[in-house]
């Protein structure tokens, strides 16, 4: 053990501070991820971590199914009274995904907790292998760091999973070139809106006045009735009349917001409990597909489909 005759306070100290031989090894490969944030990469850590004591042991923490997930559930009420007497109830279920990650470290053992997340840092409502992978490797570095000391300083200066996510993350899309696009699938003008001072020199100026009666506006109303190159909105059972999973995905993703999660959490309950996946509004349609198009999921998705429309009373 290279710091056999070292206490662990020593080695941690040592390696906090940056002055021990193993940290000074870390400086050329710490990276950023997108937000500028930087971090050590979990197979740095690890091997910084045996160097530090051979004897070190990692290990993936599984659930009482022998499974890496570990989810938790708990079950929300609300209640609409008035004048004292309860008019309407609604029972919600809230899941967090985690997975865990023992280090033994010197005769130590730590122990991290660590969400399953997406890309962007946030939790993820629907999860899949690369998923719970990036988040056991990301424990790893983090529960290294807690043990030996090395980039620990990194987590105090900015931990993403504690970073605050803005209330709308949904992008704004510029427009260009003065045209929009609208549902019909044409293309037509954006008609520029006049400012106060505009509008107040065409009154003010019959000249100005005179030359817009002479050139009229450009600018088309959009026409309702689709033209020969336009592209028609298709209704639902027109377009997946033969496929469940397409009609089921379709529902999700349209119907009211509030009244679909009602539905879904009702048969995210069976889901979660036995095959640890969830449906969300939230989901892309990609994810969807993957879980209702899985027939260890969903063996018969005709039925699926027409529980999913009883539930929202159709």
């Amino acid at each position: 053990m290279a710091n056999a005759k070292k206490s662990w306070k020593e080695v941690f100290l040592e390696n906090y501070n940056g002055k021990s031989d193993i940290a000074k090894e870390v400086e050329p490969f710490i990276k950023d991820n997108y937000k500028g944030n930087s971090y050590i990469p979990w197979a740095t850590m690890e091997r910084l971590t045996y160097m530090c004591d051979e004897d070190a042991t990692f290990e993936n923490i599984k659930n009482e199914n022998g499974g890496l997930v570990h989810t938790d559930m708990v079950v929300m009420h609300q209640q609409n009274i008035q004048k004292g007497e309860v008019v309407s109830e609604i029972e919600s279920q809230m899941f967090s995904h985690m997975v865990k990650v023992k280090l033994t470290f010197m005769g130590k053992e730590f122990i991290e907790e660590f969400p399953i997340q997406e890309q962007d840092y946030t939790a993820a409502r629907v999860f899949n292998q690369n998923l719970v992978n990036k988040a056991l490797q990301r424990a790893k570095a983090k529960v290294a760091a807690r043990a030996t000391g090395i980039g620990l300083k990194l987590y105090e200066g900015k931990d993403l999973q504690f970073d605050e996510v803005p209330q709308d993350t949904k992008p704004q899309l510029p427009v260009e070139n003065n045209e929009k696009t609208v549902i019909s699938g044409e293309k037509v003008p954006v008609e520029e809106k006049k400012s106060p001072k505009t509008v107040k020199n065409a009154q003010n100026s019959e000249k100005t006045v005179q030359k817009v009666e002479e050139k009229p506006t450009t600018l088309q109303p959009v026409v309702e009735t689709p033209k020969e190159n336009t592209v028609e909105v298709t209704t639902v059972n027109e377009l997946t009349k033969d496929d469940p999973v397409s009609q089921s995905i379709y529902l999700i993703k349209n119907t009211e917001v509030d009244k679909m999660n009602l539905a879904l959490q009702r048969v995210n309950v069976a889901l979660m409990k036995k095959h640890r996946v969830a449906l969300s509004t939230e989901s892309s349609e990609e994810e969807l597909r993957s879980i209702l198009a899985n027939k260890t999921i969903f063996s018969n998705p005709e039925q699926f489909l027409k529980t999913l429309k009883t539930l929202l009373g159709m």
